[in-house]
């Protein structure tokens, strides 16, 4: 892709997926699901990178470093529900 007035490829590829991510969030958000189009689009400026290998690489590390946070947070807060519990009991 040419540079258009000094902007390069990677800031056009994240300017149009932050464009794109705020339309789906206004779209969800008029049929009543509602969305935060602005944490979605910070999360595209981190996980955008020069190639699309490296973007999918990023972007799945969020997915699995998501998921493992919420199953420690699950559990962090299991234990601490057991141990309330266990000291109200008492």
């Amino acid at each position: 892709m040419k540079p258009i007035n000094g902007l390069g490829a990677r800031t056009m590829k994240t300017a149009l997926a932050i464009f794109i991510c705020i339309a789906l969030s206004n779209g969800l958000n008029k049929i009543g699901i509602e969305s935060v189009g602005f944490y979605v689009s910070i999360s595209v400026i981190f996980t955008m990178q020069n190639t699309l290998e490296m973007t999918r690489s990023v972007g799945t590390q969020r997915i699995l470093g998501t998921i493992v946070g919420g199953i420690v947070t699950i559990i962090i807060f299991s234990i601490q529900r057991e141990l309330t519990q266990g000291a109200l009991d008492a």
